[in-house]
């Protein structure tokens, strides 16, 4: 039995593939345990990456952020309120589908107690988000993440993303993705204005 050159390079070029396959496994497991180390042994104080994302029964990390101008609200002051905290911008099409289904909801409960903080996470100009607001006349508040440090705190990773918060501050529900509609909005809140505070 002979072996021919063509045969032998073949051979030795998959014999070098397998190799290089295997260097570039070790490497991605030796980097990947090196970042679970990490993680573990030397957390980094204060960087709201390191918290993890807030989630279905879970409480509703508070938050400050600016109305306009000067003014800000404070999510905890609604406590014993029903919250809609809905993630958005204004070039996402999804978001803009379901702005109206919001508003027409927060127009029928707002007297029952809900609270709508729509906010603005990509750091749109103040001007597109008012004229958007104009045009689509929204009467619920809008908040500016300029930072984009709320956004990390709640992880949020699709726009729009939206969390349904109880009266005593508790994440009940979150959707990722949308446009929600009018009557699955309508179900949502309806079970949490239900819902008594102890």
């Amino acid at each position: 039995m002979s072996i021919d050159n063509g045969s032998l390079r073949v051979f030795g070029v998959d014999l070098l593939k397998k190799h290089i396959s295997l260097v570039r496994v070790i490497v991605l497991a030796a980097t990947a345990g090196w970042i679970v180390l990490t993680a573990l042994f030397f957390p980094v104080e204060g960087d709201t990456r390191s918290i993890s994302a807030p989630r279905k029964g879970f409480t509703a990390p508070d938050f400050i952020l600016n109305i306009s101008g000067s003014e800000s609200t404070r999510l905890s002051q609604y406590r014993g309120q029903v919250v809609l905290i809905n993630f958005w911008a204004t070039w996402c099409l999804p978001c803009r589908q379901e702005m109206p289904a919001i508003q027409a909801i927060f127009d029928e409960y707002r007297s029952e107690g809900l609270v709508v903080l729509a906010v603005d996470a990509l750091n749109d100009s103040p001007t597109d988000v008012a004229a958007f607001a104009y045009e689509n006349d929204l009467s619920f508040t809008i908040l500016f993440d300029p930072d984009g440090r709320i956004v990390w705190q709640y992880a949020v990773q699709a726009l729009p993303t939206t969390f349904f918060v109880d009266r005593k501050g508790v994440i009940r529900n979150v959707v990722i993705g949308g446009p929600m509609s009018e009557e699955f909005l309508r179900l949502q809140i309806m079970d949490l204005l239900d819902d008594e505070v102890d």
